[in-house]
């Protein structure tokens, strides 16, 4: 557990030093995870990790976090890690 804390800490450091941070609609954040077998995405921003639903809306993927739905490939980047397969609905 402490190892990936360690790692998610250092993946993040790296992507904020290298300018890889997504800024839409005033939201500083990277995905971390996203995990389609339990349809949610593990998020960082301002040096805290949170976890939120997904949804596909208009056939793109989107989170919701503090109450408004942002799109998952706007803030993914190469540190973004997948897990499971898309689930048809």
């Amino acid at each position: 557990m402490i190892k990936q804390i360690a790692a998610q800490m250092a993946i993040c450091l790296l992507a904020w030093q290298k300018g890889i941070v997504m800024n839409n609609n005033g939201l500083k954040a990277i995905v971390l995870l996203i995990n389609h077998a339990m349809d949610i995405v593990q998020i960082t921003t301002h040096g805290a990790n949170y976890t939120c639903p997904t949804k596909m809306i208009n056939g793109e993927l989107h989170f919701k976090f503090k109450n408004s739905w942002h799109s998952v490939a706007a803030y993914s980047n190469e540190f973004t890690r997948t897990f499971g397969n898309i689930r048809p609905k």
